[in-house]
């Protein structure tokens, strides 16, 4: 099975973002509000995640092996792209941040070193940069995940990932803090891990994808189910919300591997449509930069609004006011990826010669 690049991978990037915006935009009892808080983004992006990062180190590995290289050397240009990839435009929304409001965490130590989750758990508060726990927990992934794949010995890696899974859904009925238990790395393992032993078949036994896929027709639907039944009757017995999430991803991941990137795949409108792939690509800083952005606009645009010759009832709007923010938000971070985040990415290219369109593309 040949693996390419994955572009509907963007779009699923674009669905998670757009339920950010509305978990972090929209009043508590609007429905797009509610529906975020089923379709929790995180776990999207975590599944993606387990699933590209795993199959990078996993043909990675089989590189370093049949060229008998330092696999030590893998890790080194692994966790010095994610590095690339990664740190730019997370520090400086913690710079600017800082800037315009020091006080947006009791303190920022815990974000410079990405151990922001567990100071949040401890500490129990959220304050202005509570979305970057997220970060904390995928940056404690790249740190010892890439230590499972290349130096574990094959023959138990798919033990180590199901082991793996079964971590995160325990851990989810061990911690009792549940407004707080989510950002803790071990109660994500479930999604990452989902997402890497779909990847490990994809690459270790693509013979069996075929099979997996037809599993995954299953378990993905019985999954939406489960989450409807939980959210109408909430004591409905069923696995937790997290894993459930993982299985509809990967199930969507599946789904692409089967079509590829035909135009005449009947979802191709919604899963290849231009505009959903950009934001998809540029999904990193409307993520990083969208909270900062709300809490601080509003005078720029009281201003600004002053010259346009609207109707007061008009400018004075909640959702005009939100139009604008999305607008500076989007072009932001456009400009961010563009001209800030790709050239220092692809500094990464100095490592050694990459080859266009690599499922390397499409970790972010």
């Amino acid at each position: 099975m040949a693996m390419g690049y994955i572009k509907q991978l963007d779009s699923l990037r674009a669905f998670a973002i757009f339920f950010v915006l509305c978990n972090h935009f929209l009043p508590h009892d609007s429905l797009f509000y509610k529906l975020s808080l089923i379709i929790f983004a995180p776990d999207i992006f975590f599944t993606i995640s387990g699933f590209l990062i795993t199959m990078i180190l996993l043909k990675d590995r089989r590189k370093a092996e049949a060229n008998s290289t330092n696999k030590g050397r893998v890790f080194s240009d692994f966790f010095l792209k994610r590095a690339l990839r990664i740190f730019p435009a997370y520090y400086l929304t913690l710079l600017v941040t800082f800037v315009l409001q020091p006080d947006s965490g009791p303190q920022y130590g815990p974000y410079l070193n990405f151990t922001a989750n567990f100071d949040m758990y401890t500490n129990k508060y959220w304050g202005d940069l509570g979305h970057l726990w997220s970060m904390s927990v995928e940056q404690q992934f790249y740190l010892f995940w890439p230590l499972v794949i290349l130096f574990i010995p094959r023959r138990f890696l798919p033990h180590t990932l199901v082991s793996f899974i079964l971590v995160g859904i325990i851990s989810q009925n061990l911690i009792p803090d549940k407004e707080f238990l989510w950002i803790l790395p071990h109660t994500c393992f479930d999604a990452l891990g989902l997402g890497a032993l779909l990847a490990w078949v994809v690459v270790e036994k693509n013979y069996s994808f075929p099979m997996v896929y037809k599993v995954l027709c299953v378990l993905g639907p019985l999954s939406i189910l489960a989450i409807t039944s939980q959210n109408l009757w909430g004591d409905f017995p069923s696995p937790h919300h997290r894993s459930l999430m993982a299985l509809i991803i990967c199930w969507a991941i599946g789904y692409f591997i089967t079509v590829g990137n035909m135009e005449q795949d009947r979802f191709a409108w919604l899963f290849q449509n231009r505009a959903l792939l950009l934001i998809g690509k540029i999904s990193y800083g409307i993520y990083l930069y969208h909270v900062t952005l709300l809490n601080h606009s509003s005078r720029l645009l009281t201003e600004f609004n002053q010259f346009l010759p609207l109707p007061q009832w008009i400018k004075g709007n909640f959702y005009f006011y939100l139009t604008e923010n999305l607008v500076l938000l989007m072009v932001g971070a456009w400009l961010s990826w563009k001209f800030f985040e790709v050239p220092v990415s692809n500094l990464k290219r100095h490592l050694k010669k990459e080859t266009p369109k690599s499922v390397a593309q499409q970790t972010a």
